[in-house]
């Protein structure tokens, strides 16, 4: 678990480029860090990695404050993805993806099968890539999943990564998120925008100095907070929201009106998780001014209209 803790950075210039940041990254949740350039994104990535004293405030990792931990420690804690992802070009793949696990000094006779584990975990096959060198990757997101596997390769309590998808098409920044996802580990990941991420992330912290707000991305992107956060996210906030929510999300809020008497829908209806998007697409082609919705036994629960997705989205 991380904790950020009224964290403040002030420089001697009197740049105050962070202000009481709190927010916590606990269990295996995939949170988000998303704000403009020069909104202290990266600052707090340093920070927590002590690469940089903080000013005011605490970060504890697992309930220890790194003020009181060796920086060895610190690192053997945190796996870092930053925005280069370099790997060294005169290192093998493998000695690459062990560099931290060797820094550390720790068991050789497990080095190998650690490593082999790090390549089931991204994909790869552990002899095909073992012996290549940087120069030998010739495909798009294949260093970009090889930098992950070394964060992953001391085994650390979260994993920090620092835009690390700038340069690469959505389908391999998609996927590299998928695979942070599936290690279940929590992960701080900070990207300028929300974007396609917000599929993936548990919870979002629109930070510009200070958090703005602090929520699921489809709350976020449903109720922005201020005008601040509205101009982050964008105009279209809501039909992005509509792609998060569930017709079931709707109706644990909102209950669904009762089905009329002559309703020709018969025995057929739209799942109850079917995302809101899709639901008010099929609104605008259909003869009826409703969707009978039913649950996974194919029970009809009631039926949704225009307006009830309207009044979902200004509760």
């Amino acid at each position: 678990m991380l904790e950020i803790q009224n964290v403040s950075k002030h420089y001697a210039n009197g740049f105050d480029v962070l202000t009481d940041v709190s927010f916590d990254v606990a269990g295996d949740d995939f949170v988000l860090l998303t704000g403009p350039t020069d909104a202290g994104k990266t600052t707090l990535m340093r920070l927590i990695n002590q690469s940089e004293d903080m000013s005011f405030g605490d970060i504890k990792i697992n309930g220890y404050s790194i003020k009181n931990m060796e920086k060895t420690d610190v690192y053997r804690h945190i796996g870092f993805v930053d925005k280069y992802n370099n790997l060294f070009p005169h290192l093998t793949v493998e000695d690459n993806v062990m560099l931290f696990y060797d820094g550390l000094g720790w068991n050789q006779m497990k080095r190998k099968s650690r490593f082999n584990e790090l390549m089931d975990i991204i994909g790869f096959s552990p002899d095909e890539y073992r012996h290549l060198y940087p120069h030998q990757l010739i495909w798009e997101g294949q260093k970009e999943k090889l930098v992950i596997a070394r964060a992953l390769a001391t085994d650390p309590s979260i994993i920090l990564m620092d835009e690390p998808d700038n340069d690469l098409n959505l389908r391999v920044a998609k996927k590299l998120s998928q695979i942070l996802k599936e290690v279940k580990k929590p992960v701080l990941y900070a990207e300028e925008k929300l974007d396609d991420l917000k599929f993936i992330a548990d919870k979002a912290v629109i930070l510009n100095n200070e958090v703005l707000q602090h929520d699921t991305p489809a709350e976020i992107l449903r109720k922005p907070k201020n005008k601040m956060v509205l101009d982050i996210i964008g105009e279209d906030h809501i039909s992005q929201c509509l792609f998060l929510y569930t017709v079931k999300d709707l109706a644990d809020v909102i209950p669904l009106s009762n089905i009329p008497a002559d309703s020709s829908h018969g025995n057929k209806g739209m799942s109850l998780h079917t995302p809101l998007k899709a639901a008010l697409i099929y609104l605008s082609v259909a003869k009826e001014n409703y969707i009978v919705i039913v649950d996974k036994n194919n029970n009809k629960r009631g039926i949704l209209t225009t307006e009830k997705i309207k009044e979902f989205l200004n509760t």
